[in-house]
């Protein structure tokens, strides 16, 4: 019940920061990415490094930068109004799959990674992640064009740095990879190891190396939107249902003398070599409706789960997503950093004497790796019974 009444509420304040347009504030001092060549990745196979240098072998990375503080006000208006009119699913705008995503994706990672630097802004860093792993990642698929893979790759080769940030009071953590990195700033000097299989589950463990125990530090985790089942711009989005909230323990205990500030848990204590944070993201498969008129729209559904939305095989027509098999992670197949999904279509009209559960397989992947593992036509918005 502490849980619930503490944590919960905690993180539901979060929520209701990320999702409501609001007045950003200027830090008086901008933030200070971790190096992306400070930062390892721990993970066999594919990561945004590999996937960069595959796509040009002679990319080095560039440094986001804050956004000036005599632009800030105007680039933040700017990015608001765009983001409740044009964001979407998969962190660029305009139809998913009809339209080119990747330019209007690094728009969208490039200036939320420049406001959150000069903000320390949560709701920056959730439509960064959203362009990051979904359109910019599948802008450097093998299958793309030279160029488009090499746009793609300089955004990636940087994006190590965005995971964490530094101020003079300690850590942000704004990104979950599993990865190790060297961190020398005033707030905080040392190391942090995260393990982690995200996006494939949910379990995020932060072990903390300071050089020196009983070191003062504040520690900001991001608490994501999908974290609790929502889905940024409300104004654009909604996912109906009750979802369980992520769950946050340091050395085993409940995470309980914290704040919530800007959209991150902010954790002030004096850290110790390896003092441990958990991070528990339960990672329900969502129902996206999109909004009109200020009401969700019926009939049809996209999928996402964590930061990643999913694509499908066109269904035929007089088909619809099952309510008695719904998308689920299908763990039975291995793919290096994701789940797929597994589900059914049913039929709108079951023929007399068919089975209960004649239907026919669904099959979803993340966007980024559509075009590499689905054949035919694709979709973001699959149909529901009217």
């Amino acid at each position: 019940m502490k849980r619930f009444s503490l944590l919960s509420l905690l993180w539901l304040v979060c929520l209701a920061v990320v999702a409501q347009p609001s007045q950003p504030r200027l830090l008086s001092r901008p933030l200070t990415p971790v190096p992306a060549d400070s930062v390892m990745f721990m993970s066999a196979g594919e990561n945004w490094r590999t996937m960069a240098l595959a796509a040009d072998p002679a990319l080095r990375p560039a440094p986001f930068r804050p956004v000036s503080p005599a632009d800030f006000s105007t680039q933040a208006k700017v990015w608001e109004a765009r983001t409740a009119d044009s964001l979407n699913l998969v962190g660029g705008t305009g139809d998913e799959l009809r339209q080119p995503q990747l330019a209007s994706a690094l728009h969208t990672l490039h200036t939320s990674a420049s406001l959150f630097l000069a903000s320390g802004d949560g709701r920056y860093m959730e439509a960064a992640e959203r362009a990051l792993m979904n359109a910019v990642a599948a802008g450097a698929a093998p299958d793309r064009p030279t160029a488009e893979r090499r746009a793609a790759g300089e955004a990636l080769i940087a994006a190590p740095s965005l995971i964490y940030a530094t101020d003079a009071e300690g850590l942000y953590v704004n990104l979950f990879v599993n990865s190790y990195a060297i961190v020398r700033a005033a707030g905080f000097d040392g190391a942090v190891d995260q393990v982690t299989d995200m996006p494939a589950t949910g379990v995020v463990v932060l072990r903390l190396r300071p050089r020196a125990n009983s070191s003062p530090m504040t520690l900001r985790l991001r608490l994501p939107g999908w974290g609790a089942g929502r889905v940024v711009p409300e104004g654009r989005y909604t996912a109906e249902g009750a979802q369980p909230l992520p769950e946050v323990y340091i050395n085993g205990k409940e995470a309980l003398a914290s704040s919530v500030e800007g959209g991150y848990l902010t954790v002030r204590r004096k850290w110790n070599r390896g003092d441990e944070v958990r991070l528990v993201f339960p990672l329900p498969v969502l129902s996206v409706r999109s909004v009109e008129d200020g009401a969700a729209r019926r009939g049809r559904v996209a999928l996402t789960r964590g930061p990643l939305t999913y694509v499908a095989a066109k269904p035929g027509a007089g088909l619809h997503l099952s309510d008695s098999v719904p998308p689920q992670p299908d763990y039975t197949i291995n793919y290096t950093g994701f789940v797929p999904l597994a589900g059914r279509l049913d039929p709108d009209t079951p023929q007399a004497g068919s089975s209960a559960t004649a239907g026919v397989a669904l099959k979803a992947v993340p966007y980024a790796y559509a075009s590499q593992l689905l054949k035919g036509r694709l979709t973001l918005w699959l149909p529901e019974r009217s």
